[in-house]
């Protein structure tokens, strides 16, 4: 092992459905497993994902009724905008897509988890790397 430095940011939810605002689902406060085996789902490609999140529903995965998976959950918009798709996913990826057509609705029971970023202590940073620092700082400090 090696001295390292990190950056933490904090606690994030670990699962939400993103859906148009004219879904009949989107009205709910949250969505439960019995929700999920009823709607058309776009999930993670990565198993490890699905799989965690199946654990924390309990979600017996044949069950879902899985329509597409992904590893760009912003290439999924249009199906979720123009189609009855909804996806399985963290705020955070909604944050990004800025679109006022899209909701998003957190699932219970919910668990948070935590991200950090690591690197090696007492390494020269290239000027980059430390600019692109000082912006992750930034932004979990204006969250």
């Amino acid at each position: 092992m090696f001295p390292v430095s990190s950056i933490s940011s904090g606690k994030v939810s670990s699962g939400t459905l993103i859906l148009t605002i004219s879904a009949p689902v989107a009205k709910h406060s949250t969505i439960t497993k019995e929700n999920l085996y009823k709607i058309p789902l776009i999930l993670p490609h990565r198993s490890i994902v699905r799989d965690e999140v199946s654990d924390i529903l309990k979600l017996d995965q044949m069950r879902l009724n899985i329509r597409a998976t992904t590893s760009l959950p912003g290439n999924t918009v249009s199906l979720l905008r123009n189609s009855n798709y909804y996806g399985l996913t963290i705020k955070g990826v909604y944050n990004n897509f800025h679109d006022p057509n899209l909701v998003f609705v957190p699932l219970v029971p919910n668990k948070s988890t935590g991200d950090v970023l690591a690197w090696r202590k007492n390494t020269i940073l290239s000027p980059a790397i430390e600019k692109f620092l000082q912006f992750v700082n930034e932004q979990i400090q204006e969250s």
